[in-house]
């Protein structure tokens, strides 16, 4: 509820849950799991207008304590900076579940995270906590794909059967 009311928060985490739930039980594979997630709070691509430390620590044990009941692992997903990504850790492991981050790295220096931080500094960080896994999205695998004509054929083929307009897709790019 992070673009609403915070009223909104717990019902829209239930009925997310209960779909989940739902798809799971439909799909009659006991090896499917539900991942909790713990995105980021303020941008997921401007780190530098994250909130402090202890801020994003105190929500993100809220958004867990939520979650937990009802989840088999949680993801902390695109965590672009240290801050972010060891506060999401934190409380995540609280749970006793399984712990994965994700981060998400520069697209014009990929040795480093979208804050500027070495992405190694948040490995470190990261494997003190004791998470079980660590993500690295790809948006500049996407992006560099677009440099062929291949990776646009397919990005334009994949609009076209989703009924997406070109022009949003494009503007989703930038």
């Amino acid at each position: 509820a992070r673009d609403s009311s915070i009223d909104y928060f717990k019902p829209l985490q239930t009925a997310a849950i209960a779909v989940a739930r739902q798809a799971r039980d439909e799909c009659g594979m006991d090896s499917v799991r539900i991942a909790g997630c713990l995105p980021p709070l303020v941008g997921s691509y401007h780190p530098e207008l994250g909130l402090d430390f202890e801020s994003s620590l105190r929500t993100y044990r809220d958004i867990v304590a939520v979650q937990t009941p009802h989840v088999d692992l949680i993801q902390c997903e695109t965590m672009a900076s240290v801050s972010e990504a060891r506060a999401a850790a934190t409380a995540a492991k609280e749970s006793g579940l399984p712990v994965w981050v994700g981060l998400t790295l520069d697209d014009e220096n990929p040795a480093c995270l979208r804050s500027g931080e070495p992405w190694q500094q948040a490995i470190g960080v990261l494997e003190a906590i004791g998470i079980d896994a660590i993500l690295v999205n790809a948006e500049i695998t996407k992006k560099r794909s677009l440099e062929e004509n291949r990776g646009r054929v397919s990005t334009m083929a994949m609009a076209f059967i989703h009924g997406q307009e070109w022009a949003d897709v494009i503007s989703r790019l930038d």
